[in-house]
């Protein structure tokens, strides 16, 4: 049977379409949860995630913050980000709002997973905390950190990733820094045909002040890629042990702003 060239062109510019579509990155978005993977934009990449959180430590104090990141990708393997609070609102026994800090840091990922090997793909990601948000928003101080993570592929479809961070707190009373240590591990497995995520997590924070006591938490929510360039989030956490918000509700969005 002899194929026209018109349907042999055709059928050729279908499938080119399908293969670019194929091959044109689609939003990662790198929240709700709290434990990051050590993926990075492709270079000249930038993406906006965002959202509002509500937490309750007690009844009578609770916080409404929104949050905001824009991520660029300067290499295949470098990201730079900032990531802060443009609006903040405490209820403490008095209520205050304002500004938040503001957060700038780099992520590079120096190893790939590979599927012949049991290591995972590692990322290290340095940042400094500037003190844009006035107290008892904010400390007045900047803080510096380092979080190493480490991302693995496992059966089934499933993916963990475990993050192990060191910060300096600034302090007032007395002057100077508080280490505080940081951990979280989290597993997680993309669901109707990759569009829908669920994860679940563990975090674990020492004390960030002198008189203050570390914490347990665990937490899971959802992702839903809406659209190659957009996708929602629902996240949920508590405390499990220590002092902490008796539950944080997360939700927000992630646009893929270019390519």
């Amino acid at each position: 049977m002899r194929r026209s060239p018109a349907a042999f062109a055709l059928a050729t510019v279908l499938v080119a379409s399908a293969v670019a579509s194929a091959q044109q990155p689609s939003v990662e978005p790198d929240r709700p949860d709290q434990t990051s993977r050590p993926t990075t934009l492709p270079r000249g990449a930038a993406q906006v995630e965002g959202g509002v959180v509500f937490e309750r430590t007690s009844p009578d104090e609770r916080a409404f913050r929104v949050e905001a990141t824009l991520r660029f990708g300067l290499t295949d393997r470098i990201e730079l980000r900032f990531e802060g609070e443009p609006f903040v609102h405490l209820w403490d026994g008095e209520e205050t709002s304002g500004l938040g800090d503001l957060t700038l840091s780099i992520r590079y990922r120096f190893r790939d997973a590979r599927q012949d090997s049991l290591w995972p793909a590692l990322a290290v990601q340095p940042y400094v905390t500037l003190p844009t948000a006035d107290e008892p928003i904010g400390t007045e101080r900047t803080d510096f950190g380092l979080i190493f993570i480490a991302g693995f592929d496992l059966p089934g479809g499933f993916g963990a990733a475990f993050n192990a961070e060191v910060a300096a707190i600034g302090q007032r009373d007395p002057d100077g820094y508080l280490i505080q240590a940081l951990a979280s591990a989290g597993i997680g497995r993309e669901l109707i045909a990759d569009k829908l995520g669920a994860y679940a997590e563990v975090l674990f924070s020492s004390q960030d002040e002198h008189d203050g006591r570390g914490r347990v938490g665990i937490g899971t929510g959802l992702s839903w890629k809406v659209a190659r360039r957009l996708a929602v989030d629902l996240g949920f956490e508590t405390t499990v042990a220590g002092r902490g918000p008796d539950y944080v509700i997360r939700s927000g969005l992630s646009v893929l702003l270019h390519p």
